[in-house]
């Protein structure tokens, strides 16, 4: 349940950076406001049953915290931190070891 929890998130990321980067004449503001909308939900989700998430190095901990990452990059306007802090201070030791140091994307 929580690795495809975390996978449809990243799935959720992906799409909606696709819909940024879209030319004007083929940008939808209805897709924009839909993958928000449904990354809310899901971090929500994840906030109230984050006491149940398997811990690291399971898959799903790891595709969370990447898709948390993730959000990080390429979608500040979400300011997932501000409103989830369960999940901000679940990712704090996580985003600190070396795996994830050394994957963390850049431009």
């Amino acid at each position: 349940l929580f690795l495809n929890a975390a996978q449809g998130l990243l799935d959720i990321a992906v799409s909606w950076r696709k819909e940024q980067m879209r030319d004007a004449e083929i940008f939808s503001e209805f897709w924009l406001d839909r993958n928000n909308k449904a990354a809310n939900r899901t971090l929500n989700w994840f906030e109230c049953n984050l006491d149940q998430i398997p811990e690291f190095p399971h898959m799903a901990a790891i595709t969370f915290a990447c898709a948390l990452q993730y959000f990080d990059f390429r979608h500040e306007v979400l300011q997932w931190r501000d409103k989830f802090p369960k999940l901000k201070t679940w990712l704090i030791p996580h985003s600190q070891r070396s795996s994830m140091l050394n994957t963390r994307p850049e431009d």
